[in-house]
């Protein structure tokens, strides 16, 4: 998927990290704007609490949401509120099919093992007068330019890849959480199929939909 390692969580991702307490980037709802190269722009909001982050992705109507636990450890639902339906994610099924995501990168869109490989290259004023750090260089083999707000632990801008490849990413506005703004999306409503049941359901077209999206070469079989 274009851009995918940024946005998606099965794309994915780095190694878990752990990040103490006194580290912990601040809770805030963040709305992106992403851009791929030769496609419409998309609408990404970003909430992130200590305990809880989502990935609402506006114009798909869906929204990836991951939860850690004291102990460090993330489980994850795929919410499709249009259908109906949502799939749930054991910390054990993510063990499984070997997604072990990086809280951090969760939580910033891009991990600091990744922004540290990056070359500084100044600085400027961003959103609402904010002071971001510039950087370039690659990002897993792809040309990458980045300009971080170190207050809010996020990009103000990241663009990746070339060409039809080429993938930006640009903070449009960001605020601390409140109960209203970080409240969690809304899913007693939907029935929720776990992930390890998802074989034994594809008789549901919701299913077969979702595992010929997110499981393609399962499905094939």
């Amino acid at each position: 998927m274009r851009g995918g390692w940024l946005l998606s969580a099965l794309a994915l991702l780095l190694a878990a990290v752990s990040v103490r307490a006194d580290d912990a980037p601040p809770s805030v709802l963040a709305r992106f704007v992403v851009q791929h190269a030769d496609g419409a722009p998309e609408q990404l909001v970003v909430v992130r609490t200590s305990d809880r982050i989502e990935h609402r992705f506006v114009s798909r109507g869906s929204v990836e949401r991951w939860r850690r636990d004291a102990r460090g450890e993330l489980e994850h639902e795929k919410l499709y509120p249009s259908e109906g339906k949502s799939v749930h994610y054991t910390a054990g099924d993510l063990r499984t099919i070997h997604v072990e995501p990086s809280w951090e990168e969760l939580g910033s869109l891009i991990g600091a093992s990744e922004r540290g490989a990056l070359t500084p290259a100044g600085q400027k004023k961003g959103l609402a007068g904010r002071t971001a750090r510039l950087s370039r260089g690659k990002v897993r083999g792809q040309p990458a330019q980045l300009e971080w707000l170190d207050d809010v632990s996020l990009p103000a801008l990241l663009t990746t890849g070339s060409g039809r490849e080429r993938t930006t990413v640009r903070l449009v506005s960001v605020e601390p959480c409140s109960a209203d703004a970080c409240a969690e999306t809304p899913s007693d409503a939907l029935r929720s199929i776990e992930f390890a049941d998802l074989g034994d359901k594809e008789y549901d077209p919701f299913v077969r939909r979702f595992m010929a999206r997110e499981m393609p070469a399962h499905h094939a079989h």
